[in-house]
């Protein structure tokens, strides 16, 4: 990503994937990922959510209706992010595996046979 200063202050240019999508994708993306990621503690949703939701409706401004937008945005994050809760529910359930023992740093397993000589 590029951040680039405005009058109005920084924005975001995503370059990684240019051309058409769906509507609201990379807003759902950009706000639920954050979280997911855990580079934003989640006692910021709400504020983070609405500010992405706003001014992804004023960029479509004229374009789309802003209701519109908003379906738009939940229903991407939606179809993106429904198979979380299942899985998060799932590994809450089922114990940790349980981790093999450690072995002493003198029994390392051999090293790989050498490549065979090239003719």
């Amino acid at each position: 990503m590029n951040v680039i200063h405005t009058d109005h202050g920084p924005a975001l240019l995503d370059w990684s994937f240019p051309g058409p999508g769906a509507i609201g994708e990379d807003a759902a993306n950009l706000a639920l990922d954050t979280f997911f990621d855990g580079l934003i503690d989640l006692t910021h949703l709400d504020e983070v959510l609405t500010t992405v939701t706003t001014a992804y409706a004023d960029g479509m401004a004229g374009a789309l209706d802003p209701a519109l937008v908003t379906h738009a945005i939940k229903t991407t994050g939606a179809a993106k992010y429904f198979w979380l809760a299942p899985v998060m529910l799932m590994r809450a359930e089922t114990p940790a595996p349980a981790k093999p023992p450690t072995t002493p740093a003198t029994s390392k397993p051999p090293s790989p046979a050498a490549p065979p000589s090239w003719p």
